[in-house]
């Protein structure tokens, strides 16, 4: 015969795992708020192996504009590639083999769009300057560098960089990443044909010292 407080002691475990699981999942797909600033990592760290989920809570920016993640790499002096889009090329793999890891990568640059519009936006409130005050904007700029966002993507480019061009003749020099808002026309503006042009955030290039080795490179 069973005991019924074994039971109620499965039950209630089985209730408060059930419980913990459903907020990992909610905190995890929030916008950022304070509970997510405090238990984000921890979220993340359970629910991105086995139960990621690819939507978000609450959509900021809904129906108004998509983010970009581009990057571009210097060779030599003055030998700027063209802007490359990671999701692009990773995307184009994935669809020619779809049981591959290119899907799963897809989510580094798109996460870099989405959080570096979040810390500009919120650089932005945090200190707010006049029209025309260039100091201010330099210094707010400067702390949005700070943020572990902008480091990991300027890692990332910087990586990437290394990687296609490690055999190129000329040495690697420099790296560039910068986000672009691709704004989605009104439905008014469709019906005219108008093209809505996209803005873009661009960041500083930085300077990689040829002779460093690639895990020794300081941003």
């Amino acid at each position: 015969m069973k005991n019924p407080r074994t039971t109620l002691a499965w039950v209630t475990a089985g209730l408060v795992v059930l419980c913990l699981h459903w907020a990992a999942i909610v905190i995890s797909i929030s916008n950022p708020n304070p509970i997510r600033e405090r238990f984000g990592a921890a979220a993340d760290f359970y629910v991105g192996p086995l139960f990621f989920q690819k939507w978000r809570l609450f959509s900021p920016d809904p129906g108004t504009y998509s983010k970009k993640f581009l990057y571009r790499c210097r060779l030599g002096v003055d030998g700027w590639t063209d802007w490359r889009s990671p999701v692009d090329e990773l995307l184009e793999s994935h669809y020619r083999l779809r049981v591959t890891h290119h899907g799963r990568l897809l989510r580094i640059p798109i996460s870099f769009a989405l959080g570096l519009a979040q810390e500009a936006a919120k650089t932005a409130r945090e200190q707010p300057c006049a029209k025309g005050d260039e100091a201010c904007v330099l210094n707010r700029d400067g702390l949005l560098r700070t943020r572990p966002i902008y480091l990991a993507a300027l890692r990332y480019t910087r990586d990437r960089c290394d990687a296609e061009f490690r055999a190129a003749p000329q040495p690697l020099t420099a790296a560039q990443f910068k986000l672009a808002l691709m704004n989605i026309p009104s439905p008014t503006q469709r019906a005219a044909g108008v093209q809505v042009p996209p803005s873009h955030y661009t960041f500083d290039p930085f300077e990689i010292p040829v002779t460093a080795p690639s895990q020794d490179r300081a941003p």
